[in-house]
């Protein structure tokens, strides 16, 4: 039973091909990741946008979800796609290696 809905996403696989998570964009961009995450709910980068979650009663949460489209993230930081996409894997990677350990990817 999932206790919140994203509106604005139609077909997950769909979308998990075409964008990137926010460690791979803040890595592209060399900057942090809360750099990323206010600059799309603020608008202000190009590449991607920030939705915001609700609850089933149709509240908001402070949690939101974020779409990066990897071929407007290359225009924009001059990046391949094929270049961000590897790092991407990479990222994803070490995530899972560092949840099977029991730590957070951020750690090292």
């Amino acid at each position: 039973q999932n206790r919140f809905r994203c509106t604005g996403v139609k077909n997950m696989n769909e979308r998990m091909l075409r964008t990137v998570g926010i460690m791979t964009t803040a890595a592209v961009l060399d900057r942090g990741i809360t750099f990323v995450r206010w600059g799309l709910q603020d608008g202000v980068l190009p590449f991607g946008v920030a939705v915001a979650c609700r609850d089933a009663r149709g509240r908001k949460l402070r949690r939101f979800m974020y779409r990066i489209d990897v071929k407007k993230l290359a225009e924009y930081s001059g990046w391949s796609v094929e270049r961000i996409l590897e790092l991407n894997r990479e990222i994803k990677t070490k995530k899972e290696e560092a949840r099977k350990r029991g730590r957070s990817a951020c750690e090292n």
